[in-house]
């Protein structure tokens, strides 16, 4: 899985995040033929690529975010 070497979006733009988003989409999609549920057990594969899919938005977003999580307990799990 290669994750980490997605493009990262560096503009605030719909196209440039919604590529960006349709780019990891389809790596975790990759995983469910292999019998890996993404979004479940005890520890899903979404939440371990949670801290790689942040750091491939842009500043902005990522201080938007951390600010949602800091200012909303529990926020995190809606993201």
């Amino acid at each position: 899985m290669a994750l980490w070497k997605a493009t990262a979006c560096r503009e605030m733009t719909t196209q440039g995040i919604q590529t960006l988003v349709d780019d990891l989409t389809k790596h975790l999609g990759c995983l469910t033929p292999l019998g890996m549920d993404t979004s479940t057990g005890d520890f899903p594969v979404s939440e371990a690529v949670m801290p790689v899919l942040k750091e491939k938005f842009p500043h902005a977003l990522q201080k938007a975010w951390d600010l949602k999580v800091i200012s909303e307990p529990g926020s995190d799990d809606d993201l």
